[in-house]
Parts: C-alpha cells; sequence; structure tokens
C-alpha cells in the first residue's frame, strides 16, 4: 500500500495500459487496481490487496465489488456498492476528485446537489449509495463519476 494517492506508472514494466490508445494524453495507469474473481455467480472485481493506494482507502472500498466501467481507459471500474463517496471525496481531495466534466456533458448537475440529495436520503432505515464509474484523472487522482444515485432500505420496503 502506497502513502500518497496518485497512481503512479508501473515502474517495472513501462508498458502502456492496454486498455488506453497510444494517442491519448498520458495520466498515470490504473493496472494493478482491481483484480478479476469469481464467487460461483460470475466474474467480478476487488481491488487489489497490494494496489498502490494508501490504506484508508483500502479500508474503505474493503469488499467491495466491482464491474466494467461505463466507458473504457480512463476509467478501470465500476461501484454499485455502498461506499460514501461524498465524504471521502470531502475527506480526501488530494485523492479523489468528481468527474464534473462528465456530469456537465450529461444534464449538467453539480456535485453540490447530488451530495444534497444523498444526504437527504441518508436517514433512518435508509442507506444511499451511487452507481459510479471510477477512472484515474489527469492529476493521477481516483475519479468517481456517479451514473446513478440509489438507497437501500432496511425498513423492508424494497428500494
Amino acid at each position: 500500500m502506497a502513502d500518497t494517492c496518485p497512481v503512479a506508472p508501473s515502474a517495472a514494466t513501462g508498458r502502456r495500459s492496454p486498455r488506453r490508445p497510444a494517442t491519448s494524453p498520458t495520466p498515470p495507469r490504473a493496472d494493478g487496481l482491481v483484480r478479476v474473481r469469481s464467487d460461483g455467480c460470475g466474474p467480478y472485481c476487488s481491488l487489489a490487496p497490494h494496489a498502490p493506494l494508501p490504506a484508508w482507502l483500502h479500508t474503505a472500498l474493503a469488499g467491495t465489488h466491482f464491474g466494467q466501467p461505463e466507458r473504457g481507459w480512463p476509467n478501470f471500474a465500476r461501484s454499485g456498492s455502498p461506499v460514501d463517496w461524498p465524504a471521502l471525496i470531502e475527506e480526501h481531495p488530494e485523492c479523489l476528485v468528481v468527474n464534473q466534466d462528465c456530469l456537465d456533458a450529461g444534464a449538467g448537475a453539480q456535485w453540490s446537489g447530488i451530495v444534497a440529495a444523498y444526504r437527504s436520503l441518508d436517514v433512518d432505515g435508509y442507506r444511499p449509495y451511487f452507481d459510479a464509474d471510477l477512472g484515474v484523472s489527469e492529476d493521477g487522482r481516483i475519479s468517481v463519476e456517479p451514473m446513478g444515485l440509489l438507497v437501500e432500505c432496511s425498513t423492508g420496503r424494497g428500494r
């Protein structure tokens, strides 16, 4: 585990990620962040145990299952697990950033409004979470792109 967050290129191989075309900008590589696993219900990805990320991020994402991202590189995973992305982004802006460009290209939503909606749903019996694509930003931070806001209900009323 790393003490800093930006995802560094692999010094061991010096190779380009096969998911990134040769003509793209050169953000740091995401190789080694996730690994493919299977639980009998099909393949999924999880955070690699030795991914070069801070211990707090390993702890926050422990047990999180990742799928394929909506788009390719620089996105590397999609999470639909109950991770409190707003709190993590607020506490660790040196490591995590919202992909506001993608929000602007969609419906033009602002992160502050999305967080307000998220917090309004964070009440007894409910647990909000995002369907979010994760990527690597140009400056090496993990980019979070919320694709949808979902709510887990423990009161027996469904989602």
